[in-house]
């Protein structure tokens, strides 16, 4: 996830990082990823927008396809600037 100079995020990762941190439960590290007018005074609320999820699949770059007991939950797409997310759109 990191650039091979100064050990920083690459922008085309942001998304991968937050739905990571978002199947373990890590909405802190989550809600710092986020843009600051997306920002929640408590990162416990994000889990709130998406559907229950067990696993991911990437679909392409900043587009997921969430899963619960094998059956589709959910399809988001990010849209990532400056290392932030800057929105989130539910597809499905």
């Amino acid at each position: 996830y990191l650039d091979e100079n100064d050990l920083c995020l690459k922008n085309e990762f942001v998304s991968c990082v937050f739905v990571d941190c978002l199947l373990v439960g890590n909405f802190k590290y989550c809600n710092n990823l986020l843009c600051e007018s997306l920002k929640q005074k408590d990162e416990n609320n994000i889990k709130n927008f998406f559907c229950e999820f067990d696993y991911v699949c990437y679909l392409e770059e900043n587009v997921f396809a969430t899963f619960k007991k094998n059956a589709l939950a959910g399809i988001y797409k990010f849209e990532v600037n400056n290392l932030l997310i800057s929105n989130i759109i539910e597809l499905v």
